[in-house]
């Protein structure tokens, strides 16, 4: 999402591709996720959530107990018991309250635009120009694969491609948020697919005469 914003930006032109991985930029949903964002708002009052307080507290938990809600940021059966409880424990943070209160609006409005709401982001989507690929999980619950087919649809790039990974392409699993990066299936199916994308679309180097050590 952030990719997204930084192309449309002062510093667009210093990006020579974008991929995104389980990005999601429509946010038409129900009055149960309104809620919990709305519940979250209020929590990050006066200006922050602390969510790493719950997190270091839960997290020697996982793996022996599913989270409420969990699945909706991963499939716990295709992330090792030691891999959730250490990112659990390290990658959730405190989330300002600003933060919370964009997805409010983006999510109360359907909506991918800046804070001010001066700036459209999913409209400019379709003129980027920047080679794009677009990627997500066909168990996402955030990024659902329908919603990122959407967001493909709005690519009007010469060099687009769309990949959704999961059991219909032949990997091993359906893939949910988090698997994206941590499932078990990751660094076979997911990872070589981004590193095949980078280095075909890398700047090549000069080629230079490096005399041999000594």
């Amino acid at each position: 999402l952030v990719g997204y914003g930084v192309a449309q930006g002062a510093l667009g032109d210093k990006l020579a591709g974008l991929l995104t991985l389980g990005a999601p930029v429509h946010f038409r949903s129900g009055p149960f996720l309104r809620t919990l964002i709305s519940l979250g708002v209020r929590a990050a009052w006066p200006a922050r959530f602390r969510q790493e307080w719950m997190s270091a507290s839960l997290a020697p938990f996982l793996g022996y107990v599913t989270l409420p809600l969990s699945d909706l940021l991963v499939n716990p059966e295709h992330i090792p018991p030691r891999i959730q409880r250490q990112v659990y424990a390290n990658m959730m943070s405190s989330m300002s309250r600003k933060v919370l209160l964009q997805f409010q609006d983006w999510i109360e409005h359907d909506a991918f635009r800046s804070f001010d709401r001066a700036t459209d982001w999913r409209a400019g989507i379709s003129r980027l120009q920047l080679p794009l690929l677009v990627m997500g999980g066909s168990s996402d619950r955030l990024a659902t694969a329908e919603n990122v087919e959407a967001q493909f649809a709005l690519t009007t790039a010469p060099d687009r491609t769309l990949h959704i990974f999961g059991r219909d392409r032949g990997d091993k699993m359906d893939y949910g948020h988090g698997d994206l990066v941590f499932g078990t299936g990751a660094p076979t199916e997911v990872y070589p697919v981004i590193l095949e994308w980078l280095e075909r679309h890398a700047t090549p180097l000069a080629s230079a005469d490096v005399p041999p050590p000594a």
